[in-house]
């Protein structure tokens, strides 16, 4: 059976990552990572970290979602972003209209664990990072 070759092109911006994760920046400046990019395709993809900060159309989300709008009358939630952020683009929710959901950003779940080393394990992950850091 032969396999398709793919080119993942991942951006993270540092400054809004470890604004969102700080324990990402400890690990970074501590060396246990290399960079932003390091961490989250080595930890923060495991945890259904978001690489960038998301654009979130409000009105149309607290349009489409009138439990989001609620929460934020109620005073349980900020804005629309600050939902998407912490919930929303795990529950599969869209940020605006035409954007597809987030799942690319949610932890994988057709690999599986391998061996307590995250969602990638041997030779796939070493093969993986090769190829991120061609790029």
């Amino acid at each position: 059976m032969g396999y398709e070759e793919t080119t993942v092109v991942i951006t993270v911006d540092p400054v809004w990552y470890f604004s969102q994760y700080p324990q990402a920046k400890r690990d970074v400046n501590t060396g246990k990572f290399s960079s932003a990019l390091d961490h989250y395709l080595r930890a923060g993809i495991h945890y259904g970290f978001l690489p960038i900060e998301p654009q979130v159309d409000e009105f149309w989300y607290l349009a489409r979602y009138p439990d989001v709008s609620q929460a934020i009358r109620e005073g349980r939630v900020r804005s629309a972003k600050v939902h998407f952020v912490e919930h929303g683009y795990r529950e599969g929710r869209r940020p605006g209209p035409g954007a597809k959901a987030f799942s690319g950003f949610q932890k994988p779940t057709a690999i599986g664990p391998a061996r307590g080393r995250g969602f990638m394990g041997g030779s796939l992950a070493r093969a993986f990072r090769r190829r991120v850091a061609s790029l």
